[in-house]
């Protein structure tokens, strides 16, 4: 039936995913975006692992900073062992207590949960863990270490979490439509250094990229055609738009993490 024969006048838009960014983000190991007026980048640390030595993302940690001097690093797992012998696991949201390899149980008087700055529920503790030489604060938000010498060091518990938006906003980027151009169109737009609007770099490690292994780098570039539109290339290849008010919604949730605000990743801006 000709019915089925439709996709003969399919264009290319009609053959590819929309969502063109899609790496598991327990694998990847950089991320970093470049603008006229604005940088930043994100290396990734992906080793820690559980109270069993397997590696686990949900211990991700992530240094970011940018070129305005911001600089954060989220919250992956501490361990300490109090002056009893007992050994805690403070995750984001978890609180374990271990003698040897046996798990203690948390009397109703010195863990509890709460809702943590992102509605996330937590298991904190009451009081301190006393250790040899420092506290150990557990809070819904933040987990204090409090030294005998009176340094203090604050880790922001939902700080992964956070990030994990940041990382939401990506993927969820979009592809508009197609967008064609002769060589000699493409190539003229791709030499403006005024078009460029901002290059995306995610790198990746996976042993199945190669056959010893390797690290997968894509790089994608945004190059403005209209005042909404944004042609778009991956590792140097064209033909579709993204529309520009979602570069600048990556810029500014790349801002807002290293500010430590809210972000949105289904929001517009």
């Amino acid at each position: 039936d000709a019915t089925s024969l439709n996709f003969l006048e399919w264009d290319r838009f009609s053959w590819i995913s929309p969502n063109f960014m899609d790496d598991d983000i327990g694998f990847v190991t950089d991320i970093t975006l470049q603008t006229p007026d604005y940088s930043a980048s994100f290396v990734f640390d992906n080793s820690l692992t559980d109270k069993n030595g397997d590696v686990r993302s949900a211990n991700l940690s992530v240094k970011g900073s940018d070129s305005e001097n911001r600089s954060l690093t989220t919250f992956g797992k501490l361990t300490v062992k109090d002056v009893n012998g007992y050994t805690w696991y403070i995750t984001p949201s978890g609180l374990e207590v271990y003698q040897g390899t046996t798990e203690m149980d948390i009397s109703a008087e010195v863990g509890y949960y709460e809702y943590n700055a992102l509605g996330n529920k937590v298991r904190c503790r009451t009081g301190y863990i006393n250790c040899e030489n420092y506290r150990v604060e557990v809070n819904p938000d933040t987990v204090r270490v409090l030294y005998n010498s009176g340094k203090v060091e604050t880790f922001i518990r939902y700080s992964t979490d956070h990030f994990r938006n940041f990382y939401r906003t990506l993927l969820f980027t979009s592809i508009t439509d197609s967008y064609e151009m002769t060589e000699e169109q493409e190539a003229a737009l791709l030499a403006d250094p005024n078009a460029l609007l901002m290059t995306l770099t995610i790198s990746a490690s996976d042993e199945d990229f190669s056959e010893n292994g390797s690290t997968k780098t894509e790089v994608y570039r945004f190059y403005k055609i209209s005042s909404r539109k944004a042609y778009l290339t991956i590792n140097g290849g064209g033909g579709f738009y993204v529309l520009i008010d979602r570069i600048e919604k990556i810029v500014a949730d790349a801002q807002r993490f290293l500010d430590l605000e809210p972000i949105d990743p289904f929001a517009k801006t």
